[in-house]
């Protein structure tokens, strides 16, 4: 499975931001793979090998500062969706809908992951489900940081979210995620 530097960045800049002071710390805990992709340039439009440029590095993040693996990758992804959606994208997205938002994202998802599936399943005024699917169970990680934008998007929108589900569904070596959100 393979990442678009875009997310990679997203990662490198969250631990910058969230925790300067243990960046380098961070920075120098990271296996020899993981280090190499974070001690060169990452370039936005490349490709890089999703195991070592994001589970790793999210796994990391969540020893070091959140407890767990999977609150590290909701995080990243939420800080994901915040930098994505600011600047010149804040002014559109709060001019759109959530629905228009959400399906964007999932019709956008196969630019930065090159495995899984991303599909709506119902897209309503005040709520969506999608789900992310032929995820291989190493990389379950990226369905939570997906979860995390996802989830995210009510609240950069200013709306008030009433309830969000992030459902795990293990078929053979694969994952599906179900993402389930309500908002007013």
């Amino acid at each position: 499975m393979n990442v678009k530097g875009i997310a990679v960045r997203a990662t490198y800049n969250y631990v910058k931001d969230k925790y300067p002071e243990r960046f380098a710390e961070w920075l120098n805990s990271l296996p020899h793979n993981s280090k190499k992709i974070f001690t060169n340039q990452i370039l936005p439009s490349e490709w890089y090998p999703a195991y070592d440029a994001v589970i790793v590095p999210t796994k990391l993040i969540g020893t070091m500062f959140l407890g767990t693996p999977e609150k590290a990758a909701d995080e990243v992804g939420r800080y994901s969706a915040r930098e994505a959606l600011k600047g010149v994208y804040k002014i559109f997205a709060r001019l759109s809908s959530i629905n228009y938002i959400i399906k964007r994202s999932v019709s956008i998802y196969s630019n930065y992951w090159d495995t899984g599936k991303f599909t709506i399943i119902s897209n309503e005024k005040g709520n969506s489900m999608m789900r992310l699917s032929e995820i291989p169970d190493d990389f379950y990680l990226v369905i939570h940081r997906v979860a995390g934008w996802i989830f995210e998007i009510p609240l950069i929108m200013k709306k008030n979210l009433k309830k969000y589900e992030l459902k795990k569904v293990q078929r053979g070596r694969y994952i599906d995620g179900y993402f389930y959100i309500e908002w007013e």
